[in-house]
């Protein structure tokens, strides 16, 4: 997770470029390799600086930055300061290790230090990341910039294709924040990315910059990903112009896809519009969906199977745990979803909640919201408010086997139901 000021790190040592720089530039090939600045490939010794003087030179020249088959031990960040647009590829059997309690991002890669309030034009895309944070260190439930796998800030397009992220074996292990996390970048694109273990987020997607200047916030396109066994999946923050989650595989979280305040430098909104569609989350302990306060967005076209307990399936974990929790939330769109469970549980889950969200001096409340063609099946509950608020329509609605459909309690009596 992003906290606090940026993470300052040292370019990577004079020596590197006056060693290996000048023959590499010689080289007729498109690309160059980290073993031409020296990376060892065998996990015994630190690569980050190597590592770091490559990605620098091959973004000066206009080159493809490769990582041959190895272990590239970190004991520090892989951090340069990208100077032009850059491809970086993890071939077949290339992977970096965070070294034994690192404290700091795996591989941070920034567009900027100095101008912070709007992404530079320079593009990023990395293919088949391969990263293993389970050796780092990052105390869980800290947040900041702690062991996290893949970070960065300020471009002005992204693309992340494929690839493994390795955290640990649980949300709540004390070794690796966060998968992916960025601030004040353009537009971001994760697909088919596989990110697993992290004990804050799985992927992190922030707007504007932790400084709290205004930005354009961006956009983030979330597809074909696999996310487990995270403290959350994805958190939208910072006033993310648009984050979309699509086709993505989510189980096994604490918690699924949200939009969160920020509490620190002053407060900061959460992401300004939320979708989530075509997206199975499955086992999950709550919020498989949580929007909050002005975010708007929709939910269509997703499964939600089995939530309300923790991991180990034994006993429920949350009373009321819900699928969907819009918190404060106005005009979403919720349709066409699948709420089940494959068995019945004590806790009295339900499928939506409405309640409403508090933030430095605003209150929000929920409202206007229409939620249509949801099937419900074999659940405790299917929608129940936990707040007054403004009237929303339920239309065309399909209950089996649910013990109380909509619930009376604190519904605005102009909220309208219809069943199929």
């Amino acid at each position: 997770m992003l906290g606090g000021s940026a993470v300052g790190a040292a370019l990577p040592p004079l020596h590197h470029y006056e060693k290996h720089g000048i023959a590499a530039l010689h080289k007729p090939a498109s690309y160059v390799l980290v073993s031409d600045f020296g990376a060892d490939l065998t996990g015994e010794d630190d690569a980050a600086a190597a590592i770091s003087a490559a990605i620098l030179f091959a973004s000066r020249h206009g080159k493809k930055c490769i990582l041959p088959a190895g272990t590239y031990l970190c004991k520090s960040s892989v951090s340069p300061i990208i100077l032009r647009s850059v491809e970086i590829e993890f071939e077949p059997g290339a992977k970096l290790i965070a070294g034994r309690g690192m404290s700091r991002p795996v591989l941070l890669l920034r567009a900027s230090l100095n101008d912070q309030a709007k992404p530079k034009a320079i593009d990023l895309k990395i293919i088949n990341p391969n990263i293993d944070c389970s050796s780092g260190y990052s105390p869980y439930g800290t947040g900041g910039l702690y062991c996290t796998a893949l970070s960065f800030q300020y471009f002005r397009k992204v693309h992340i294709e494929g690839g493994l992220l390795n955290g640990g074996n649980s949300p709540r292990n004390v070794n690796a924040d966060s998968g992916i996390s960025w601030i004040t970048c353009g537009d971001v694109l994760i697909d088919r990315v596989v990110i697993q273990g992290f004990n804050d987020a799985g992927i992190y997607p922030g707007g504007n910059n932790m400084r709290g200047i205004a930005g354009d916030g961006g956009v983030g396109r979330i597809v074909n990903c696999t996310i487990r066994r995270c403290e959350r999946a994805v958190t939208a923050k910072r006033e993310l112009k648009r984050c979309i989650v699509d086709h993505c595989l989510i189980e096994e979280c604490r918690g699924g896809v949200s939009s969160e305040f920020v509490t620190d430098n002053g407060g900061m909104r959460p992401a300004r519009w939320l979708e989530v569609s075509n997206t199975t989350f499955r086992k999950l302990l709550a919020n498989a969906v949580r929007l909050r306060g002005p975010t708007r967005g929709f939910i269509r076209d997703n499964e939600f199977i089995d939530w309300g307990y923790e991991l180990d399936g034994t006993n429920s974990a949350r009373a009321s745990a819900a699928a969907i929790n819009l918190d404060g939330s106005r005009e979403v769109e919720i349709s066409d979803n699948l709420f089940t469970m494959q068995r019945w549980h004590p806790d009295e889950q339900l499928a939506i909640r409405f309640s409403q969200a508090k933030f430095n001096e605003a209150t929000y409340n929920h409202g206007f919201c229409i939620s249509r063609r949801n099937t419900y099946r074999n659940i405790p509950r299917g929608i129940a408010f936990s707040s007054a608020g403004d009237p929303h329509m339920f239309l065309e609605e399909h209950f089996e086997n649910v013990a109380i459909p909509v619930s009376a309690t604190n519904k605005n009596i102009k909220t309208i139901v219809t069943y199929k």
